[in-house]
Order: C-alpha cells, then sequence, then structure tokens
C-alpha cells in the first residue's frame, strides 16, 4: 500500500509472518493454512494503479497444504472484477522464497531472479510481494508488485491486497448487499453470529438481521474508541520546546543551575535581544543538543541508544541512533540497514525528510544531514559486517554535503582502511539520486537500474541502500546493499550504517 516495508525475505519470515496489520504485511503461510483447513474458502484480490484505477480478480476456491507439501496452492474459480486471471497459472505450485526454491522453473530460482517470494510456477503471472516499484518501470524486467493479466509485467502496483472468507450464507448475503457497505462488515457480522448461535433461540436470518442491528448501534462508539487507541499508540518524537519563549524558560532554568553563573534572571532577559547568540551559545545546546557528539560530551557516560536532536533548532526534533562507543563515541547515525525489514527503494521526498525507526533501520534525511555538516569540520565513518561475521569500516577525515539547491552534492576525502576499502571516493561531486530525481553521472538512471538511492556516479562503487539480498546473489548484478571494494557488487552485506561526528 506505501511501499515501507521490506517484502524480499527468507522461508522462516514467510512461514510466520512480518509487519503490522495496520499497514503492510503477510500473516503468514502457517497460519494461512490453518484458516484453509477445514472450511471452503474463497479468495479476493483488490488492486489499485498511480492513476487511481481499481480493481479486482475473484476465486471462488482457495486452500493450501502444509508445510510438509510446501504449502501447494489450490486455487479456482475465476471471476473476473477487471484484473484478469493472475492466479490460475500458480494453481498447484509450492510456495518459493530465494532460500527455498521450490517452483517449477529448471533454469532459474523465481524468488531471486524477480526479487519476492509466491506460489510460483516457472515463473509468473502475479508478484505481489516483489519490489515496490512505484509504477511503470521496465529498467530491470519483471520485479515489481505486478499483475500481469492487467498491467503487464513491467507495471508495479500502488496497492494490492489478498483475502479470504468462508464461503457461507452469512459471507453470501454480506456480498449480495454490497452496495450498502455490509461486505466491509462482514467480520463483525461473523463475530456477532457467532455469539448469537451459542444462544441457540434464533435462526440464521434473525441471527444476521440482528448482528446488523447491533453493528448499526455500535458502529460510531467502536470508531471512537479505535481512533482514542489509534492516537495513543501513534509514533511520536520526544518532545521539543512549543516555541522560542518556551525554550528559553529551558534555557534561563539551565543557566541558573549552572556553576558559576550568577547573572540575574531579569538582567537577562532585559539584555537578551542585544546578546542574544551569545546567550544561547552559553547553554541552550546542552537543552536541545544539535547531534550525538553534543549528548556525548555533556555525558561521556551515555550508552549507544536512540536519542532526539535538534539539526535545524528548536522545533526540528528528530530520533537518530548515537554510537557512543566505537572509536571514542560520539558518532550520529544517519544511515542503517541490518534486518530487511525496511525498504530503502523510496522516492525523493523520503531521502529528503528521512524513513524507518532509530532503533532499527533508517535514514536520517539529506535535509537534516546538510545542515548537521553545515559550516563545520565533520568525519565519517562506515562500519559493516557480512553474514559470516566479518566486520570492517572505512573512514573519511572530511564529509559534508551541499544544499539541496545544489543536489545535496557530496564532498568525503581523507580515507583511512579499516579493512573495507575505499568506496566512497567514487561518489565524490556527486549529486544524490534516486529513481525520480536522476541526478547520476550516467546516461541511464542508476537508481533504477540497482534499486537503491545514492551519490551515484555512473553508476557506484557502493550501494547501501540497495536491495537487502542476504549474502550473496549474482542472480541480478550489482543491486544489494554493496561494498565494491570488500565484497563485491553480488554480495549484499548483513549491516551496513553511515555515521557522522565533528573532527575531534
Amino acid at each position: 500500500m506505501d511501499g515501507l516495508l521490506n517484502f524480499y525475505r527468507p522461508w522462516d519470515h514467510y512461514k510466520k509472518g512480518f509487519g503490522s496489520a495496520a499497514g503492510e504485511y503477510w500473516l503468514g503461510l502457517e497460519s494461512l493454512f490453518h484458516l484453509t483447513l477445514r472450511k471452503r474458502f474463497e479468495i479476493r484480490v483488490d488492486m489499485e494503479d498511480f492513476s487511481g484505477n481499481k480493481v479486482f480478480a475473484r476465486y471462488s476456491s482457495f486452500s493450501i497444504d502444509p508445510e510438509s507439501h510446501g504449502y501447494k496452492l489450490h486455487v479456482s474459480g475465476f471471476t473476473n472484477g477487471g484484473a484478469g486471471d493472475g492466479l490460475t497459472f500458480h494453481n498447484g505450485q509450492k510456495f518459493s522464497t530465494f532460500d527455498k526454491d521450490q517452483d517449477s522453473s529448471s533454469r532459474v530460482n523465481c524468488a531471486r531472479k524477480y526479487l519476492g517470494a509466491f506460489w510460483y510456477n516457472s515463473c509468473d503471472n502475479a508478484n505481489p510481494n516483489g519490489v515496490y516499484r512505484w509504477g511503470a518501470d521496465d529498467t530491470i524486467n519483471r520485479v515489481g508488485v505486478e499483475w500481469y493479466n492487467w498491467k503487464g509485467r513491467n507495471y508495479s502496483l500502488k496497492t494490492i491486497s489478498m483475502k479470504i472468507r468462508p464461503l457461507d450464507k452469512l459471507a453470501q448475503s454480506v456480498e449480495q448487499q454490497r452496495g450498502s457497505g455490509l461486505r466491509e462488515r462482514a467480520s463483525f457480522l461473523v463475530l456477532t453470529r457467532t455469539l448469537l448461535l451459542s444462544l441457540g433461540e434464533l435462526n440464521e436470518t434473525q441471527h444476521l438481521l440482528t448482528a446488523q442491528r447491533l453493528y448499526t448501534l455500535l458502529e460510531a462508539p467502536l470508531l471512537e474508541l479505535a481512533k482514542d487507541d489509534d492516537a495513543q499508540e501513534a509514533e511520536r518524537p520526544a518532545a521539543a520546546p512549543a516555541s522560542f519563549s518556551e525554550a528559553l524558560t529551558l534555557y534561563l532554568n539551565r543557566c541558573e543551575q549552572q556553576p558559576g553563573v550568577t547573572t540575574p534572571r531579569s538582567k537577562l532577559v532585559s539584555v537578551l535581544l542585544l546578546l542574544l547568540a551569545p546567550v544561547l551559545t552559553c547553554c541552550l545546546r546542552l537543552v536541545l543538543p544539535l547531534d550525538c557528539n553534543d549528548i556525548h560530551n555533556h555525558d561521556k557516560s551515555r550508552p549507544s541508544g536512540v536519542y532526539t536532536i535538534y539539526p535545524i533548532g528548536a522545533t526540528s526534533a528528530v530520533q537518530v541512533y548515537c554510537d557512543m562507543n566505537s572509536a571514542g563515541g560520539g558518532w550520529t547515525v544517519f544511515q542503517r540497514r541490518m534486518d530487511g525489514s525496511v525498504n530503502f527503494y523510496r522516492p525523493w521526498d523520503h531521502y529528503k525528510k528521512g524513513f524507518g525507526s532509530a532503533a532499527g533501520e533508517y535514514w536520517l534525511g539529506l535535509e537534516s544531514l546538510y545542515h548537521l555538516t553545515l559550516s563545520r569540520n565533520i568525519e565519517l565513518m562506515v562500519d559493516m559486517e557480512d553474514f559470516s561475521g566479518n566486520k570492517a569500516f572505512a573512514r573519511y577525515s572530511s564529509f559534508s554535503i551541499d544544499p539541496e539547491s545544489q543536489g545535496y552534492k557530496l564532498h568525503v576525502s581523507g580515507f583511512t582502511d579499516g579493512g573495507a576499502g575505499d568506496s566512497m571516493s567514487h561518489h565524490n561531486g556527486q549529486k544524490f539520486s534516486t529513481f525520480d530525481k536522476d541526478q547520476d553521472s550516467y546516461s541511464g538512471n542508476c537508481a533504477r537500474l540497482h534499486l537503491g538511492a545514492f551519490w551515484y556516479n555512473a553508476c557506484h562503487y557502493t550501494n547501501p541502500n540497495g536491495v537487502y539480498r542476504w549474502g550473496a546473489d549474482n542472480t541480478i548484478f550489482a543491486v544489494g546493499v554493496d561494498w565494491l571494494r570488500w565484497k563485491g557488487w553480488n554480495y549484499s552485506l548483513k549491516t551496513i550504517s553511515m555515521k557522522i561526528r565533528p573532527v575531534q
């Protein structure tokens, strides 16, 4: 639905499930098997393109076998809702992931070739778990979220959802009343009918009518409760001063607690406008740290972890991971890959603003990174690890980027080898590129070609924002999380983090 989650994952992830039901997710093959074990199920696949067109495909019979039979798919009874039949080609196929190849192709591993996981035949007419590619793109054939019979091989859908339900009288009744909105209420009605059946006093028609009346009565309060729950559970950055006056109050309180600061509070206020810059320099940065180095210098006992910094002032609170251990500590991590949970193939505005979670995989944001490197001498360290536990790093004594008006151009130099070799100097002087903002030095589009976003030259010696490919894989050239000078173009690293701090 939005391309936030990475779906290129191993077998155990697809068996158990991943993601959040509030957003993008996969339920899990084991749960799906048990859901379809003792009842007849139908399946409906809804989809939408980037122009707002919506279609569906429906099948009157759907089930999968147990893991011992490869979670083999059984699907039939197609009804066309404008999408065409993308699933019948996959009927009778076992489920395949890149690390468990059970497809019918004798030539390739379909999951590796098309960067997904599915009931591949040889290979697919649908690839709903492919790379979220934001619409039409034929740079690399058939790796997107595609439904061949509607949009072809090289169109990646905006949304797709696969849903099942039992074939019973209640489901049929709800479907018949689809125009009144009852289809969306099916799960509520099924639950209510189950409760009514336990009373044993009403027939099935009365059960359905009673459930519908209950839904009408409870719909509004239930929505309010859900809204309240969502508001409480929403992620929020740490509280920042809401205004300059609040920030000033924090500053004054801090100064009054500082040893040797004896200036009366009233006098500080009276001369504030004349002495604003030096006054704020005195204490405010201790209240609103610019970066992890500020936090570390204030209290060197603080451990590595997630902290809030203010790269552009009091209203710019952003969470980052601070490395307080490596080479003296105080490092602000602006990029981190560690488990393949987050999709990094994203458009320009995502890379400008930042995405992900500082507790896991994330990109801080080009605008914040620009302000962090503005008018200061900054160094860069890149830490990395392979899937055998080997670790290496590369360090650069000078790092900065230009403003957006100059393409966030990269300036990096002063390489020191920590076993990784120098893969960044090749990118020095390059503007930042995404698939929808091509600023590289190549005649093609490097971001599209290598499924990432970076300061591409023509094209790269490192691709830290590429597809998380779980180790060595040469099926598609140089699309992984690679660092050429250490593991080559076709080895996707287990972890990589890029971190900066003021030169010590």
